[in-house]
């Protein structure tokens, strides 16, 4: 669901460094990519995660 998907975004963003309220921002770019790509798993999950994470951290 689209609620498990955005706490996995979140459980991935906070692995790598992030805080909370940087995943609570993340949250619209995460559904477009998640749309954009046609899943909401796990592995899009982490890979949205780990592009974001590099774009943002800092």
């Amino acid at each position: 669901s689209q609620d498990e998907y955005l706490a996995i975004v979140q459980q991935w963003l906070i692995s790598w460094g992030l805080d909370k309220q940087a995943c609570e921002q993340a949250r619209p770019e995460a559904l477009i990519w998640a749309l954009e790509r046609g899943s909401r798993s796990g592995r899009v999950a982490q890979q949205f995660a780990r592009d974001y994470a590099a774009r943002h951290r800092g």
